[in-house]
């Protein structure tokens, strides 16, 4: 008996290698050579490939789309480099080599033209926008506005070149942008203007410039503030805002330190800057448009919180005398995400002043022009 026991295990043992042969070589014919070491069924690994493939396609798509649409926000610098204008940084450091010097004449200007090959009426009044970031501004004043020319000034060249573009494919001859730093002076823009033309200078959001060892990158500098005083022609308007309050009494006080300007609550059309019917349109409603995302800097400390010439432009209590609505019921871009958001405006106007300018600005001097609109 122990004999059958003994025998009949190895009888057993050799049937279950002969099992195990049979099982893997059927495993060998019916696995693929290029399924992986652990095992994985055919299908398993079939479908694994081609979901790699779709995600590979799906990539290359969204590759593909991504181009096409950041495409039409290139633009080709004067270097020959190509920029995209949606990722152009808010402010730039205007001392820096690439940006500190001096403001150059439009390039046809340089190349022996006139302001004939820039403008097709020279001659019509000007607006000047220093620091028009985006363009928008200007833009759209050169639609609302067609009887006047407007000049845009900004740092940053990208946004340059997209303004021209727009202004070239809206065939806005009453528009052009020049790329140059204010700050670094601008004398000979303003001296080669057509005698007369310039009506209307306007400063808005410039950077603040929060920190004390940023405050040297100011644009509303002394150099700025008095080549304009000499180049302005008298009776020209200058027009400052600011969301944040020190930097607009900053601007307000160098104006008015600096002698030749004049605050005024009338536009350069005779227009009283006046609230109508006790409403103070500085914070006016927005009907549906929704609230555009930001922070409120309106009572923001710019450096140490003084400044040469503080209080210049203060009323007598220490209060600035601004403006109770916008000056040309025309808002630029960061002016209306502000009041989207329900804060203030700082805003204040100047004349280039003369006797006969200041006159006229005050209201002095009989039946004012009529409101241009």
């Amino acid at each position: 008996m122990s004999e059958a026991v003994t025998s009949v295990p190895e009888e057993s043992e050799e049937r279950s290698d002969t099992n195990r042969n049979t099982d893997s070589s059927k495993r060998s014919r019916d696995v693929p050579e290029d399924a992986e070491e652990d095992g994985s069924p055919p299908c398993k690994k079939l479908a694994e490939d081609n979901a790699e493939k779709s995600a590979s396609s799906s990539e290359d798509e969204d590759t593909a789309k991504g181009k096409s649409k950041n495409k039409k926000h290139m633009v080709t610098l004067s270097s020959g480099r190509a920029v995209n204008v949606k990722k152009v940084r808010n402010h730039v450091n205007p001392l820096t080599a690439l940006y500190n010097r001096p403001v150059a004449l439009p390039k046809e200007l340089q190349e022996g033209g006139t302001w004939n090959d820039i403008y097709l009426d020279p001659s019509k009044p000007l607006v000047l926008d220093i620091g028009c970031a985006k363009g928008h501004y200007c833009l759209e004043g050169a639609k609302k506005w067609p009887e006047l020319n407007w000049l845009g000034l900004e740092i940053r060249e990208p946004l340059v070149i997209r303004g021209n573009e727009w202004a070239q494919s809206s065939s806005l001859r009453n528009l052009r942008y020049i790329n140059g730093n204010a700050s670094a002076g601008m004398a000979d823009l303003l001296t080669a203007f057509p005698k007369g033309v310039l009506k209307r200078v306007c400063i808005q959001c410039p950077d603040p410039c929060f920190k004390t060892k940023h405050q040297k990158r100011k644009m509303v500098t002394p150099r700025l503030v008095m080549e304009l005083r000499d180049h302005m022609p008298q009776g020209s308007i200058l027009y400052v805002q600011s969301d944040v309050e020190m930097v607009a009494q900053q601007m307000a006080d160098d104006f008015s330190a600096i002698g030749g300007f004049t605050r005024t609550d009338r536009n350069e059309y005779g227009e009283l800057i006046d609230a109508t019917g006790g409403v103070d349109e500085s914070r006016p409603p927005h009907g549906n448009k929704a609230k555009s995302k930001g922070h409120a800097y309106c009572d923001a400390k710019i450096g140490t919180g003084t400044w040469p010439n503080m209080g210049v432009a203060a009323a007598p209590d220490g209060t600035y005398p601004w403006l109770p609505r916008n000056p040309y019921q025309f808002q630029s871009e960061r002016e209306a995400s502000v009041l989207s958001r329900g804060e203030p405006m700082f805003r204040m106007l100047f004349v280039r002043s003369g006797a006969a300018a200041v006159a006229k600005a005050t209201g002095s001097e009989g039946a004012g022009a009529g409101a241009k609109e």
